[in-house]
């Protein structure tokens, strides 16, 4: 039997976690017999790219040049029609977008390009209350396309019931069942062996040994909910 044919979609190869989690995603699918692609903007932006490391682990890309994060609608419809070309070449049986503009453009690609299963995986909603400071007029526009692009998207995958819960809240599909909970995966293999001296890490940082210590990681940017942590350290200080 042939081999099961899945292309994977998103937005930008940057250095952040959603990227990382599908680069490890079309990996991990490689290497259990599927052929597996990934098609994926250029990296634009300050944050890093993550371009090697999927060379490095043998993914085949597809860049599409006009597949960009902001809205464009010569080059959305410019990136609609190369990704279309690629699906029609690649026939997929099954597509996979990420994050907002690869998942409106390459579903409605794929639907055209006769994909029997598309999935989606938001990796967080744009239009989720306090996110992002876009307009009212700018916010509306993007749920409404969701909303159209999710009727003919097979299931929509979250990391959370949370999320679920927010999804049909804001009406993205009435079928509770549409909403499929998976977890990032974590490669945890290069962690196993790790030993910090915790004593010597904690002198480094200025604090006794027996302090308990709790830390975040991640960007410093309001997305990532930084305050939220900053504001508990008062109550469990003590």
């Amino acid at each position: 039997m042939p081999k099961l044919r899945i292309v994977h979609i998103i937005t930008r190869l940057i250095a952040g976690g959603a990227e990382q989690n599908t680069i490890i995603t079309v990996q991990w699918l490689k290497t259990h017999g599927y052929e597996a692609s990934l098609v994926s903007g250029f990296p634009l932006g300050p944050e890093g790219s993550l371009i090697k490391e999927a060379q490095d682990r043998g993914i085949n890309l597809h860049f599409v040049s006009s597949l960009v994060r902001e809205i464009s609608p010569i080059k959305d419809l410019q990136a609609f029609f190369s990704i279309f070309t690629i699906l029609r070449k690649e026939k997929p049986t099954i597509v996979h977008t990420h994050c907002s503009k690869a998942g409106i453009v390459g579903r409605w690609a794929a639907l055209l390009a006769g994909v029997p299963y598309i999935y989606h995986t938001p990796h967080g909603h744009i239009y989720s209350p306090g996110r992002f400071n876009f307009s009212r007029f700018f916010t509306m526009l993007c749920l409404y396309l969701e909303r159209l692009t999710a009727c003919f998207t097979d299931k929509i995958f979250v990391l959370s019931d949370v999320e679920r819960e927010e999804g049909l809240l804001l009406g993205l599909s009435k079928k509770r069942e549409k909403f499929v909970k998976v977890h990032s995966g974590v490669e945890i293999e290069k962690f196993r062996n790790v030993r910090v001296d915790t004593s010597q890490k904690k002198a480094s940082l200025g604090l006794p040994s027996e302090a308990k210590v709790v830390g975040t990681v991640g960007r410093l940017v309001p997305l990532k909910g930084h305050r939220y942590f900053l504001s508990c350290i008062p109550y469990v200080s003590t």
